[in-house]
């Protein structure tokens, strides 16, 4: 059964030990943003702070889904789920997208506040890194938003520093969907663009908001998922729907032709890379929010968060199915959320000359990955590429760095990417690579591989058999 709401959630989290909620009084100045920086950076739980200074009465959640644990409990899977099952789960529901339900009445419309009644300051929102261009308000949460001739309704999550009471300012990539559609659909007409931003909807929802699903409605895509529908509620100001559930909608536009400066602010990526620079305005006209509401964080930065775990769901779902269509044997693909969604990892069966770069060239293909991922690995089925161990293992002794290295530049890539050359950040314009870790053909028939030393590999299975028998009764 899904959770209804982010309320079930943290209930559910509390049983299986993997939220702490916080009584005594934090700082939503830098304190709050670095305890759930080293959370994540020591793989601890998530974390409701339940008396924010100059808050009371307001809570602010924090990690919800920093941890394959923490993913397993809200897709409803035992909390212990092996990854790879998790990935197997996410791949067979996706297949099914699940229509919504669309209800008359909800809880995130209990108050309702406009135009000059509307204060996005009175919510406890952080200074979540030191050097932050400002007090960011979305960094969880989802914006909705509708293509104005397809009809198509898209959910995107992109960062919003508060700017004023009722001003928000978002880096939003041209080349994102809601980027494509506001640029040539609205600002080109200098026509603003009515929005919905939802805070604090189940986790589930919530992630699909940030998941490159392509032209597909979102929201079936959380049904999918939760394997139940998700209740939406129409806005009371804009012809939008929001999740019925959620802590806090904000009703209002993207105005064209007014920018504001954003940023700079601790990326994904581990680094704190984009300057500040004038973005696009979030015009809030109305407020809608629960009793008591919740407003949720997200802490970006070194691995693992939110954003690590849902990206490795999401490109593996993605990247194996485009690989399949092209009738490659590929076995698993992974992307290791230890690794800030740069490198996808493959294992496949080798069966001709150059597949690893025909791999590079399908992955790179693929516009919502290529924006992000710079690297490929590329591994043979005998490796495991859950255990980093073994891919870091491989890539050391199986990659010839003069012939299996391969590099393409000139290739589409994020401003965020930390290595690329403030020019080429600018242009966004990097370079990907392909690290091609398998054996060579000919070396099935003019050598003998090297065989690999380890238990599974070089005793023979009647051994194998015997030893894990014994395994407790050697002591071990």
């Amino acid at each position: 059964m899904a959770f209804k709401d982010n309320r079930e959630f943290i209930r559910a989290l509390e049983k299986t030990r993997d939220v702490v909620r916080v009584t005594k009084e934090v700082d939503w100045d830098y304190e709050a943003g670095a305890i759930n920086r080293r959370l994540s950076e020591t793989h601890g739980p998530a974390v409701l702070f339940e008396n924010v200074k100059d808050y009371p009465g307001k809570r602010l959640f924090a990690g919800a889904l920093s941890s394959w644990r923490r993913m397993a409990v809200a897709l409803g899977l035992p909390v212990d789920t092996p990854v790879p099952e998790i990935l197997d789960a996410w791949d067979t529901r996706i297949k099914r997208p699940i229509k919504p339900v669309i209800v008359n009445k909800a809880p995130c419309q209990e108050n309702i506040l406009t135009d000059s009644g509307v204060n996005l300051f009175d919510f406890p929102v952080p200074l979540i890194h030191e050097g932050d261009g400002g007090r960011y308000m979305l960094t969880w949460h989802i914006i909705v938003s509708r293509d104005p001739d397809s009809e198509w309704v898209n959910w995107g999550m992109y960062r919003g520093q508060l700017v004023t009471e009722r001003y928000l300012a978002g880096l939003v990539h041209p080349i994102s969907d809601l980027g494509r559609v506001f640029h040539g659909k609205y600002a080109k007409y200098n026509k603003p663009m009515p929005i919905a931003i939802a805070i604090g909807a189940d986790p589930i929802t919530t992630l699909t908001g940030g998941t490159p699903f392509g032209p597909i409605d979102e929201a079936d895509m959380a049904g999918a998922l939760r394997l139940e529908p998700v209740e939406l509620v129409k806005c009371k100001t804009v012809d939008l729907h929001v999740p019925a559930h959620a802590e806090i909608i904000l009703e209002g536009e993207i105005l064209p032709d007014v920018l504001a400066e954003e940023g700079p602010f601790g990326e994904y990526t581990g680094y704190r890379v984009s300057e500040r620079a004038p973005r696009l305005i979030f015009k809030i006209n109305t407020l809608t929010y629960r009793n008591e509401p919740v407003l949720t964080m997200s802490n970006m930065g070194m691995p693992i968060d939110e954003c690590d775990i849902t990206w490795s769901c999401a490109l593996r779902g993605i990247v194996k199915a485009r690989l399949e269509e092209f009738g490659i044997p590929v076995k698993q693909v992974y992307a290791p959320p230890e690794l800030a969604m740069n490198c996808i990892v493959v294992s496949t069966e080798v069966r001709n000359y150059g597949l690893a770069n025909q791999i590079g060239n399908i992955v790179f293909s693929i516009s919502s990955i290529a924006l992000y991922c710079s690297h490929v690995i590329v591994v043979e089925e005998d490796v495991d590429i859950f255990n980093l161990n073994e891919v870091f293992h491989t890539l050391m002794t199986r990659c010839n760095p003069e012939k299996d290295i391969i590099t393409k530049p000139l290739s589409m890539s994020s401003p965020l990417i930390p290595f690329m050359d403030p020019d080429d950040r600018r242009l966004g314009r990097g370079v990907k690579t392909v690290f091609d870790c398998t054996w060579p053909v000919k070396w099935s028939t003019m050598h003998e591989r090297p065989r690999k030393s380890s238990f599974n590999m070089i005793y023979p299975e009647f051994i194998q058999k015997r030893v894990l028998r014994n395994w407790k009764a050697y002591g071990f």
